[in-house]
């Protein structure tokens, strides 16, 4: 996609990764690569468009979508909470538009909700 594209009009990337790439989860080495490689990639685009707003958004698991109630008790039971679907929105607005470029890659997690 990135290839198809005039880089030089992107004014702001949001690439949404997730904190497994930080962590990394038991049994899912490939899904954790994919995400760290989309951070690198943030990296790389930060660098090459100074004047664009570049973040990767590593998340923590969402109250929707692919967590449904066993995987939201798996989570429970390792004190890990959701991210919910209104608090996710307003990060990603709240750091697309007005966060410190300097952060590229931002993991999303308890400390942001709220």
């Amino acid at each position: 996609l990135l290839a198809a594209i005039d880089l030089s009009q992107l004014r702001h990337v949001g690439l949404f990764s997730s904190a497994s790439a930080v962590f990394g989860n038991t049994g899912q080495s490939d899904y954790a690569m994919a995400n760290a490689w989309l951070s690198a990639v943030a990296r790389k685009l930060a660098a090459q468009l100074p004047a664009a707003t570049v973040k990767s958004f590593c998340w923590g698991p969402w109250d929707g979508g692919m967590v449904d109630a066993t995987l939201a008790g798996h989570f429970a039971t390792r004190g890990i909470s959701l991210i919910g679907l209104q608090d996710g929105a307003r990060i990603f607005a709240d750091q697309i538009l007005q966060g410190d470029k300097q952060d590229i890659e931002l993991l999303i997690g308890d400390e942001w909700a709220g």
